[in-house]
């Protein structure tokens, strides 16, 4: 899947980044999202459907150094960050 950057990205917070074991993605928006995490070749590494916070935690201690993204959709914005792990 290819990703494209668009507007949506300041509407959503990832921290700390770099990280080398997590990220907390959190919403600007007060409503619930969920997200696709995807490696630099576009494989889908990790989805959350169902999320009902505004907060979560993505796990990436299992994941190798390098550079991913993660697609973020609400219903009140979209947007695609990336994701530094040491």
């Amino acid at each position: 899947m290819p990703l494209k950057k668009n507007s949506g990205t300041n509407q959503f917070l990832v921290k700390p980044n770099p990280s080398s074991d997590h990220w907390v993605l959190s919403s600007k928006l007060g409503t619930p999202f969920r997200f696709e995490v995807y490696d630099v070749k576009g494989q889908l590494m990790r989805r959350e459907e169902n999320n009902l916070e505004l907060e979560v935690t993505i796990d990436g201690a299992k994941y190798a150094s390098g550079v991913y993204y993660v697609k973020i959709t609400s219903v009140k914005g979209n947007g695609i960050i990336r994701l530094i792990k040491k």
